[in-house]
């Protein structure tokens, strides 16, 4: 007759989960700079001076050199201890390590376009669109927008979020 209840097998299989996120998370595609170990999950938080963590970064330097890498908490972190390998990876090889994360919203891409052609088109555009002598021709729809949005107001007061999403509807109508 087995002892064994099913909080034992499922305890077992959350440790086996436990251990897979740990090794899949260890693996990482690109080779990394050396650094010091870290725990499970929380990697180096434990390892690092609050009150000054440059001393502790100073400290890896003199262990592992000018790039350090660890983990705290999951994300992966670089540690850059010198004026020159600063100069080096930020300024004369930006354009490998300068990006932006993807930013998606209501279907379009916002400011946070990775460098590129595409990014090169969007910032023309935008300063085409947006430079000062550019927004007056603005100011005659804004101001029949502002005085519609105002009358209905006036009519139907008590409607106030359906009148500004019938102001948003309505340029997203203009959009498409």
């Amino acid at each position: 007759m087995s002892t064994s209840s099913p909080w034992a097998g499922a305890c077992a299989l959350a440790l086996v989960g436990i251990l897979a996120l740990v090794f899949v998370r260890r693996t990482v595609v690109c080779p990394l700079p050396p650094g010091p170990p870290g725990l499970p999950l929380v990697g180096n938080v434990v390892g690092i001076d609050t009150e000054a963590p440059w001393l502790t970064y100073t400290e890896w330097a003199k262990t592992y050199g000018d790039l350090v890498y660890t983990q705290l908490l999951g994300k992966h972190i670089v540690i850059i201890n010198s004026e020159k390998v600063a100069k080096d990876l930020l300024e004369r090889r930006s354009k490998s390590y300068s990006d932006r994360p993807l930013l998606i919203w209501d279907g379009l891409q916002l400011g946070l376009l990775p460098y590129g052609d595409r990014w090169r088109l969007h910032r023309r555009s935008f300063h085409q669109a947006f430079r000062a002598d550019s927004v007056a021709r603005f100011a005659p729809l804004q101001q029949q927008k502002s005085f519609q949005l105002l009358r209905h107001l006036l009519e139907e007061p008590n409607q106030f979020s359906e009148h500004i999403f019938d102001i948003d509807r309505h340029e997203r109508g203009l959009r498409v």
